[in-house]
């Protein structure tokens, strides 16, 4: 299967991470490039007991890839998506937690604004 995970704190990395290791093609977005370059050197960006292992192992098998680009990740998933794929959305816990020293994944914040927003080239529906 053919998974997307948009988020890649302590939820969407660990997420990410569990779904390659059973063997899925997982590819995480994140909006902060520098980030998403780390995790693809494989340098792990959090502390979960026993993570590192799985990351590297799925890294290094190319079944986690990681990017910046939403449309990128699931371009080729969308197809797909019917079929009851998955793309998992996870909130932005770790830039929250971040600036103020907590994490808080209230369900009245919106994680990930851009992807209900239209694109500039559609209509809205």
């Amino acid at each position: 299967m053919k998974i997307a995970v948009v988020g890649t704190g302590y939820v969407g990395l660990v997420s990410g991470t569990c779904f390659a290791e059973t063997g899925n093609d997982v590819i995480c977005v994140d909006i902060d490039q520098s980030k998403v370059d780390r995790l693809s050197n494989g340098q792990i960006t959090i502390f979960e007991p026993g993570l590192e292992v799985l990351f590297k192992r799925n890294l290094k098998e190319g079944r986690l890839k990681f990017t910046a680009n939403l449309e990128e990740a699931i371009k080729e998933r969308i197809k797909r998506l019917l079929n009851a794929n998955i793309v998992d959305v996870t909130p932005l816990t770790d830039s929250l937690d971040e600036e103020l020293g907590i994490a808080d994944p209230d369900p009245r914040l919106d994680p990930n604004p851009s992807i209900d927003e239209p694109r500039p080239d559609t209509e809205p529906t």
